[in-house]
């Protein structure tokens, strides 16, 4: 099923509320990460949250790949970028897969408080979604350059 970003916001804000209570993260931006990651196009051409094939297919809205993970993976090809800055496709990569948008939610929460590369990016102490969104982004950026 798939939601346009205000459906996505009305159904899953106040879970997302309650995910990352006491967390340091913000509600925004986990309703902003799970926007991104998930959007797809459907029929009419339209983006929508959850139209992804990841998202149908595994419930995974945040492409949360299976690195440590001893639950369901999908395999589908991504795309990536290299070292360089070049793009490339990685072939049959595995994805954590959910039974639900709410799973996918909780250990999208977990995965980050788990990770101290992001207590050390300062995402927890953001006081505002775009420092989240910056702090996320420069973890990001870290492991691109760690790729071979």
């Amino acid at each position: 099923m798939s939601y346009t970003r205000l459906e996505f916001v009305e159904k899953y804000g106040g879970y997302i509320s309650n995910a990352v209570k006491g967390t340091g993260l913000l509600q925004g931006t986990v309703i902003a990460q799970g926007i991104i990651e998930s959007q797809g196009r459907v029929a009419d051409g339209s983006n929508e949250v959850g139209a992804s094939k990841l998202a149908r297919n595994s419930n995974n809205f945040f492409g949360i790949k299976c690195h440590n993970w001893g639950g369901k993976g999908y395999n589908i090809d991504t795309g990536e970028v290299a070292k360089d800055g070049s793009l490339y496709v990685d072939k049959n990569a595995c994805f954590r897969k959910y039974d639900s948008v709410e799973d996918s939610i909780d250990d999208y929460v977990k995965f980050l408080k788990d990770n101290p590369r992001y207590e050390n990016a300062g995402v927890f102490q953001a006081q505002t979604v775009r420092e989240q969104a910056e702090a996320l982004l420069f973890v990001k950026k870290i492991n691109y350059a760690r790729k071979d």
